[in-house]
């Protein structure tokens, strides 16, 4: 990377990496809520992909009344997964959104152009029915559950853990 040029030409050689903010919401039994996207198979956290200059709290705000028509806020940020993939690499950003009454499940309203199905599922059908990339948010998560720590992934997987097995 060259320094020495004029602003515009060096932020022109930055990483453009976009992002995306998924939720944590579960019910008083603990169950996640999980949806269905029309476009791809599997079941995956509320959330998508952030718009240009949104932060990641705003992002998963509107995917949250977009997708399930309900106003959630994030309590705590719990994983920052880095993915380099295919067409582009993204930074995903999971909050937790805390344990939703009846009443507000009750009020749940998909949009049925992008989700066809919700459902509050207890861990093992979490792990059955989720992407890969899912699964491994969610086990980061609970592995984390009791401590405020935010976990940081590389191509969801927790990276922390492969260092300090290297170094062993």
């Amino acid at each position: 990377m060259r320094l020495n040029l004029p602003p515009d030409e060096y932020y022109a050689q930055l990483a453009k990496v976009p992002s995306s903010s998924s939720a944590v919401i579960r019910n008083t039994e603990g169950e996640f809520l999980m949806v269905k996207r029309t476009y791809k198979e599997g079941f995956i956290l509320v959330g998508g992909m952030n718009e240009k200059d949104e932060l990641p709290t705003q992002g998963l705000m509107r995917e949250i009344r977009e997708e399930i028509g309900i106003e959630l806020n994030p309590v705590k940020a719990v994983c920052i997964d880095f993915l380099v993939s295919q067409p582009f690499s993204r930074v995903n950003y999971v909050f937790d959104c805390g344990i939703i009454s009846k009443a507000e499940i009750d009020k749940i309203k998909i949009d049925p152009e992008e989700i066809s199905d919700f459902q509050f599922l207890p861990i093992e059908k979490v792990f059955e029915l989720s992407s890969p990339n899912t699964k491994k948010r969610v086990q980061n998560y609970l592995s984390n559950l009791d401590t405020n720590h935010c976990i940081y992934l590389e191509n969801s997987e927790n990276i922390a853990i492969s260092l300090r097995q290297q170094s062993q």
